[in-house]
């Protein structure tokens, strides 16, 4: 985008001052491409489409496309003045002074930079965590969990009572409308469990396989804001009253349902288990040795970038949520927290997340990293281990973002991690 680039400076507290014009040109042009990119969502109040901008504005007011477009310039002009100028700015930018004259759009503009960091004590660092075994106990917990999902359901024919196991269907109401996952299909159910909300278990109790029965029940004060003390319906069929019976674990599980002996099916329980362990202590050595590193820097965070790290954050969570039906608001109130809450923990998990990348950049500039062939192999062996597929996938995907991102942090762990067995 054509533009005149007045002044860049820095001002006291250490931010980039811009003094931008856009040519008036490039500012009509800004507000066609504004109109193009509405029109077709736009109406007049004849109802119709407007077929120019000239139509719409005259229908809908002169400036009404403005302040998209003075959006959409500014934001373009200060990407380019950072790239051309090379600047190292973070966070969202601040504009003031935006207007228009005869010779385009003008505006000011201040950007936070990046922070200066002063690293403390980041090498070698041993966070001390006990190296992780698999107990006998947890062994005989693991294959009785097996010979529990391996469970026949001896019917009862009887009323269900508490502490028995059942199978419903139903469908939970509030106000007249359904509740938003209060409906299930075939489920189980051991009775005094406390897996539903008081009052429902308790109301199966007594009923016969094949009945059906409308049982009330007051949503606890505890619960999320949109249900908590209010009264509701559960309408539900009770499918079967059973025993579970499991087989006991002898040889004849293991061979029956693994093809294998006891002796052989708990060690190869004790690998898998150890094995999760051992990553999970892998996870918690880097995560504690980097924390500690970033402790013991000095760095102060602008509000801007911590607000754009925010907004990555919830559209991230956002996305992954979008693909299973869900929205952020649905996912806030089934954790039963304010929305003032809410967006609090997200500022203290991206002030967390951008420590960590400060720490990370301002390690590898310290050190002086250079492109090291010898690492790169290292890593990658190591990730294809991890992600259990071939080194060729990995290096076919080094240059995303994403695997740039882990390659530095598994580098600079070399440096802050102290070997384990040191």
């Amino acid at each position: 985008m054509e533009k005149t680039l007045v002044n860049v400076v820095r001002n006291a507290t250490g931010q980039y001052l811009m003094q931008v014009r856009v040519p008036a040109a490039a500012f009509v042009q800004a507000l066609d491409g504004t109109f193009d990119d509405q029109k077709d969502s736009l109406r007049l109040p004849s109802g119709k489409k407007p077929a120019t901008r000239s139509e719409a504005e005259e229908a809908l007011g002169a400036d009404f496309f403005y302040p998209a477009a003075a959006q959409k310039c500014c934001s373009q002009a200060i990407d380019e003045i950072v790239a051309e100028e090379g600047l190292d700015v973070v966070g969202y930018p601040e504009i003031t002074h935006c207007d228009t004259d005869s010779e385009g759009l003008r505006f000011t503009a201040v950007c936070d930079a990046y922070p200066y960091v002063e690293l403390g004590e980041y090498k070698a660092i041993d966070p001390k965590l006990e190296r992780p075994q698999v107990t006998e106990q947890e062994l005989d917990e693991t294959l009785e969990d097996y010979a529990l999902r391996a469970a026949r359901e001896i019917d009862l024919d009887r009323p269900a009572q508490m502490g028995d196991h059942v199978r419903i269907d139903m469908i939970g109401t509030c106000e007249g409308k359904p509740i938003s996952g209060g409906s299930a299909e075939d489920y189980p159910l051991e009775l005094g469990s406390h897996m539903f909300i008081p009052g429902l278990e308790e109301g199966i109790a007594g009923m016969c396989a094949g009945e059906e029965r409308n049982i009330p029940v007051t949503f606890p004060e505890d619960y999320t804001a949109e249900l908590r003390g209010k009264d509701a319906v559960f309408h539900i069929k009770l499918r079967k009253v059973y025993k579970p019976e499991s087989p006991q674990v002898d040889e004849d599980f293991a061979q029956t349902y693994f093809e294998t002996d006891l002796k052989s099916l708990r060690e190869d329980i004790r690998k898998h288990l150890l094995a999760d362990k051992l990553e999970q202590h892998r996870i918690a050595r880097e995560t504690a040795a980097l924390e500690r590193a970033a402790a013991n820097m000095t760095v102060r965070l602008p509000e801007s970038m911590i607000r754009k790290e925010v907004d990555v954050l919830t559209g991230e969570l956002a996305s992954r949520l979008a693909r299973r039906g869900g929205t952020l608001e649905d996912y806030r109130k089934g954790l039963g927290i304010e929305e003032e809450q809410f967006w609090k923990e997200a500022e203290t998990a991206a002030a967390m997340r951008l420590r960590e990348e400060v720490l990370l950049r301002a390690v590898a500039k310290a050190e002086g990293f250079r492109p090291d062939p010898a690492f790169e192999s290292r890593a990658v062996r190591q990730l294809a281990q991890r992600f259990e597929t071939d080194e060729k996938s990995i290096r076919k995907s080094l240059s995303e973002p994403l695997m740039q991102r882990e390659l530095l942090r598994m580098r600079v762990l070399e440096v802050v991690l102290a070997p384990e067995n040191a």
